[in-house]
């Protein structure tokens, strides 16, 4: 409900800045501007991630069925078609970008043309930024345990229980998450 929203405003505030019109940083959050725009960006998010949390939702069914072998198979299938689609759908935030008017099924009907031919070039364009991607990985890990040792330390010496812990941890881990997020949406 966050994410996609602040990507496009990056992918928009960096369109703008290539196109010569100085954008304000406050185009990052250009997509919240307006209800309709809002729902485009939650839309496009929807869209492109949609096979990716139907893996996710199959792989937390596994909990409720253990030695089920149909919903590891079906989450795998699931996991590689959203590999496909994201691909193929990699560009629909750009077109939604350039072209305010567009509707979500022409701008991923667009990407799929363009893309034609083209992923495994876009796959080792992606693999190029992997440095960033380690770097960011590593830098958040490291955040997450300097904000939380000294907190899992405290409440560990006075003896609180465990359900206290995670409440008291659960704003970092939330700030922390926010954190990465806007790193991810200033990186892409």
């Amino acid at each position: 409900a966050l994410l996609m929203p602040i990507l496009l405003g990056a992918n928009r505030y960096s369109y703008l800045l290539h196109k010569d019109r100085s954008p304000r940083y406050l185009e990052v959050f250009y997509y919240f501007s307006r209800p309709s725009r809002y729902a485009k960006g939650v839309g496009a998010g929807l869209m492109i991630n949609a096979f990716g949390y139907l893996s996710y939702f199959l792989v937390g069914l596994l909990d409720y069925t253990i030695g089920d072998i149909i919903i590891p198979l079906v989450a795998l299938g699931a996991a590689v078609f959203h590999i496909y689609w994201m691909f193929h759908c990699s560009l629909v935030r750009y077109i939604l970008v350039e072209d305010e008017e567009v509707e979500l099924g022409h701008a991923r009907q667009e990407s799929f043309r363009l893309m034609e031919g083209n992923c495994g070039r876009f796959f080792l364009l992606e693999l190029s930024f992997i440095g960033w991607y380690l770097l960011l990985f590593v830098g958040m890990m490291v955040l997450t345990m300097v904000l939380v040792m000294p907190v899992l330390m405290d409440l560990s010496l006075e003896g609180a229980p465990s359900f206290y812990m995670e409440e008291a941890l659960a704003p970092i881990f939330v700030g922390v998450e926010a954190v990465f997020y806007f790193a991810y949406a200033f990186l892409t």
